[in-house]
């Protein structure tokens, strides 16, 4: 929620005066957050269960705090703010003062509204936010105008709207836009597509291998890439960052295109499923098209890179696939409109946001 160092409210490192960052945070401090956390366990719907060893794994619940488990000494934690020490209670409530302070601590902190505001413009909009954008965003955080700290719908407004999000010069400069994340791309595919799961599930599992992302396993809490990750070549040495690229590789590139392959011409699940289970493509409105390879690309170039395909790049997808014909297969629609969705899902401009 504040990252490794002291940051100015848009999004820029504060310095000492030996011009140095300034860290945001010790081993002490680390410390006495761990000793916030001790004795929480998982709710449970018989309120008379007082357990703290056997409780279920409930996901549902709220936690709920056990005294006798938490450390009730004083502690102190960011910014020098120092929680006392508690009395302990056979209900909990020590141990919940203590966490709530320290939510408080972590919300109220001048480091929360500039590191997260910059890392949702990153995931929305650019990999390579300005400063004057972090701090119009971070400022939205800190005041929703209504002397309201932390209104998330005022802070996604002011992401999506900022002159900065929405000038189309942007996407003509190295900083416009971002990768898009490879699990995205492939839900992007499929409401494209109109898939439809009869059971209402839309499961996209065991996508770790194909997309090197599956959702809610990250390989660690920082999550699948790093914010400030910047592969070697133009980028970095443009001092640019762009980190999507930190699960993009020569083997990752040719699984996700083998995978959206499977996913057009069969089923979104990789595995496949039970026929109430299995989430396939609807192409009834592109196969109506697959005689008017014109037609059939501006429908696809809309849906699926939202217009951003130059004359050029369709004229070589036009060619690619007007050559599947009724000489060639007897299945030729089916065909033609498979090839012109994977030629296109596979193109630059579906991989990225501008």
């Amino acid at each position: 929620t504040i990252g490794l160092w002291e940051l100015n409210q848009d999004g820029t490192r504060r310095l000492n005066a030996g011009g140095q960052p300034i860290p945001t945070y010790d081993n002490a401090t680390i410390s006495s957050f761990a000793r916030i956390f001790t004795g929480i366990n998982y709710g449970h719907p018989d309120p008379t269960n007082d357990s703290f060893l056997y409780r279920g794994e409930n996901y549902l619940l709220p936690m709920q705090g056990f005294d006798a488990f938490h450390d009730c000494n004083a502690k102190t934690l960011l910014n020098g703010v120092t929680l006392p020490a508690r009395t302990q209670t056979d209900t909990g409530i020590a141990t919940m003062l203590d966490i709530n302070a320290a939510v408080d601590n972590l919300f109220y902190h001048p480091n929360t509204g500039p590191f997260i505001c910059k890392q949702l413009i990153q995931r929305f909009v650019m990999s390579n936010p300005s400063p004057g954008y972090v701090g119009r965003v971070a400022a939205a955080f800190a005041n929703n105008g209504s002397n309201v700290r932390g209104d998330f719908k005022a802070v996604l407004r002011a992401i999506l709207l900022d002159g900065e999000a929405r000038d189309p010069a942007q996407t003509l400069t190295s900083t416009g836009g971002k990768l898009r994340e490879p699990y995205l791309q492939a839900a992007n595919l499929a409401v494209a597509t109109a898939a439809n799961a009869p059971n209402g599930i839309y499961e996209l599992n065991y996508l770790e291998d194909d997309l090197a992302q599956q959702i809610l396993n990250a390989p660690s809490v920082f999550n699948f890439y790093r914010p400030g990750f910047s592969p070697a070549g133009p980028i970095s040495d443009a001092g640019l960052v762009s980190p999507e690229f930190q699960i993009v590789n020569s083997i990752s590139v040719l699984a996700r295109a083998n995978y959206f392959n499977y996913c057009i011409s069969g089923s979104f699940l990789k595995w496949g499923g039970a026929p109430n289970e299995d989430t396939r493509p609807n192409l009834t409105p592109e196969l109506a098209l697959a005689g008017d390879p014109d037609a059939l690309l501006r429908r696809l170039n809309l849906s699926l890179t939202a217009g951003a395909l130059t004359p050029p790049d369709l004229k070589i997808i036009r060619e690619a696939i007007t050559r599947i014909d009724s000489s060639v297969s007897s299945n030729w629609q089916l065909e033609r409109v498979l090839a012109a969705i994977w030629l296109i899902i596979n193109s630059p401009q579906a991989a990225t946001i501008r």
